[in-house]
């Protein structure tokens, strides 16, 4: 049994952050963030209703093992997207299907959301798989991108 937390970044996070944003495989950034941006960002207030996006820290027994990400949050459409990345060392243990159904439970029961999204790249094929394991249909598939989509409607 996973014994999930996830919870708001602090500053305490930042070797954590730096590794998954600069240093990991996945890391989709052209450049990497400075020392400075990433300590401005842990030191923020994190408002997902100001900055309409909220990155929280997975962690198992006081261990970071990923981090998942709430954006495009939009209270009048009632929507928002979400996205995961788990350290390599962490994957395939049940992480990111946990969270993600956390997540989803979150954003439905407690946000109050309709509706949330993922745009997954076609060829990360076991993370399209996750999504689909965790209820999440496919709205559109582009040529390079998969879309899925879970409804509150579609959990009953």
């Amino acid at each position: 049994m996973i014994s999930l937390r996830m919870l708001k970044n602090t500053i305490t996070d930042f070797q954590f952050l730096k590794y998954i944003e600069n240093e990991h495989e996945d890391a989709g950034n052209a450049s990497p963030y400075s020392d400075e941006a990433l300590t401005i960002f842990l030191q923020g207030h994190q408002d997902l209703y100001l900055d309409k996006q909220l990155r929280l820290l997975i962690e198992e027994v006081n261990t970071p093992v990923g981090f998942i990400d709430l954006y495009n949050f939009d209270t009048h459409t009632q929507k928002a997207s979400i996205g995961i990345i788990i350290a390599k060392q962490y994957r395939h243990k049940e992480y990111a299907k946990q969270a993600i159904i956390n997540l989803v439970d979150y954003a439905f029961k407690t946000l109050h959301l309709q509706a949330l999204e993922a745009s997954i790249p076609k060829q990360h094929v076991g993370s399209r798989k996750l999504f689909e394991r965790c209820g999440f249909a496919t709205t559109n598939k582009g040529a390079d991108i998969v879309t899925y989509h879970i409804t509150h409607a579609m959990l009953g």
